[in-house]
């Protein structure tokens, strides 16, 4: 989860991205460009996991008002059932 701490939506925030990034060689596995169209001031990017012994990661991409991961929670949980 990604958040506006000063209450801006990310859609005001000019180049607000976020993205995940393999720190072994340096690669971007993937990337969020959140001042194209999200009017809100949170984030849920995507949930990494372990699973049989692999990390994973999913796309999420829902966004989420609220200044910080508290105010989110919900969202995030709706996201992990």
């Amino acid at each position: 989860t990604r958040s506006s701490y000063g209450g801006h939506k990310f859609n005001r925030v000019a180049n607000a991205f976020v993205r995940v990034v393999n720190q072994a060689d340096g690669s971007e596995l993937c990337r969020y460009n959140l001042s194209d169209k999200y009017k809100a001031t949170g984030m849920v990017m995507g949930r990494l996991y372990r699973e049989d012994g692999e990390w994973k990661f999913t796309a999420v991409g829902e966004p989420a008002d609220g200044r910080t991961y508290k105010d989110q929670i919900r969202t995030v949980q709706g996201q992990l059932d």
